[in-house]
């Protein structure tokens, strides 16, 4: 079956994943903006699923907008949206809510999305939860030096 066959049948929504399908460390795929440019032409819905949890949907439209790819917020959902929601659930069910995060400040505003205090990474930390959304936007070995620390302590 080819794409345009694919487009054609009744299907309601067409899910993409986004590395490695629409995008990867170059930009945009060969193709990938005329793939989405006909999924709409046909009236379908599209929704873009990742597993990068150092963006905020809005971040992640903002990158794949520059990529050529016409990506709404709305029509991303990523891991980081997991993570907010276990983290409900963990401060609604069982109240804890401290947590230390290793990832990106999209990581960090996911988690204080979810209600959480954020606790800095440190070798006395006093800590609920730890989130580990990336291995950016902090220095990977002394974090885990100190978390290391810290759950030893």
């Amino acid at each position: 079956m080819t794409f345009t066959d694919l487009i054609h049948q009744p299907y309601d929504v067409f899910l993409f994943d986004a590395y490695g399908v629409l995008v990867n460390s170059s930009g945009a795929i060969p193709g990938a903006a005329a793939a989405l440019d006909r999924v709409r032409a046909a009236g379908r819905n599209y929704f873009v699923l990742t597993n990068d949890a150092s963006r905020t949907p809005l971040a992640a439209s903002l990158f794949y907008q520059k990529c050529g790819l016409q990506i709404q917020p709305s029509q991303i959902v990523t891991a980081g949206l997991a993570i907010e929601a276990a983290l409900r659930e963990i401060r609604n069910l069982n109240g804890l809510s401290r947590s230390l995060v290793m990832g990106t400040a999209d990581t960090v505003a996911m988690v204080q999305n979810a209600g959480h205090q954020i606790i800095e990474i440190d070798a006395h930390a006093d800590f609920d939860v730890l989130v580990i959304g990336d291995d950016s936007g902090f220095d990977l070995l002394v974090s885990l030096n100190a978390i290391i620390s810290a759950l030893h302590r």
